[in-house]
């Protein structure tokens, strides 16, 4: 990043990644903040139970303005028939955090998608 910033004079970048990892996220923000890059950032990343304010504000400090995340659905039983491994209470107190931070807050959601109830045998 330093090296695009100063050749291209790259001043924004978006972490495509399929989700950034909590470790990874913490020293890129500490490299970020230690070289004084002075650059502003997007990723994508999931509801992580140990997602915390700390990381967040340290995520804000090195100059993240939006943070995308793969919600699917906000409906626990929903979420739970997808196998998303998250809970409406993380996603509640992450969102909450990146707005009081001043982080925006991006989700992917889908339309229509409930789980399926068993039939009951005998019964149409």
């Amino acid at each position: 990043m330093e090296w695009l910033k100063q050749r291209y004079g790259a001043q924004r970048f978006f972490f495509t990644d399929e989700c950034v990892a909590l470790s990874p996220a913490k020293r890129l923000c500490q490299q970020i903040i230690d070289k004084k890059l002075d650059i502003k950032w997007t990723c994508e990343m999931r509801f992580e139970k140990h997602l915390t304010r700390e990381l967040l504000a340290s995520m804000r400090d090195a100059g993240c303005l939006k943070i995308v995340f793969g919600l699917e659905s906000f409906n626990q039983r929903v979420m739970d028939f997808m196998k998303k491994g998250i809970k409406q209470e993380w996603v509640r107190r992450i969102a909450g955090d990146c707005v009081d931070l001043g982080i925006a807050v991006h989700c992917y959601i889908i339309v229509g998608s409930r789980p399926r109830r068993k039939k009951k045998p005998g019964k149409r």
